[in-house]
């Protein structure tokens, strides 16, 4: 399934291809800072089925108590979280 999105300034948007059957939601702590609630839904886009249409995000490198690495982008605009990926070669997008 086709999906577009974007951050709320609108100065960032992407489109990706997603599989409506492999959404997950997590409660991990750091998903429950970010969301701001109980949990955050996510789902996981190959790198070739993701394209960003407008916009350069500001990144921030998450470092994780097991000591994994994680690259959070947002727009350094209006602060929206956009997606996390890996820090050196991307392969993934988790939206």
């Amino acid at each position: 399934m086709k999906i577009d999105g974007a951050c709320h300034c609108g100065e960032i948007a992407y489109e990706a291809e997603i599989d409506p059957e492999a959404i997950m939601i997590c409660h991990c702590t750091d998903c429950q800072i970010l969301s701001g609630g109980a949990f955050r839904w996510g789902t996981l886009v190959p790198k070739e089925d993701f394209t960003l249409l407008r916009g350069a995000p500001t990144h921030y490198r998450k470092v994780a108590a097991s000591g994994a690495e994680r690259l959070l982008a947002f727009c350094g605009n209006c602060g929206t979280s956009l997606y996390g990926t890996q820090v050196d070669v991307p392969t993934s997008y988790s939206l």
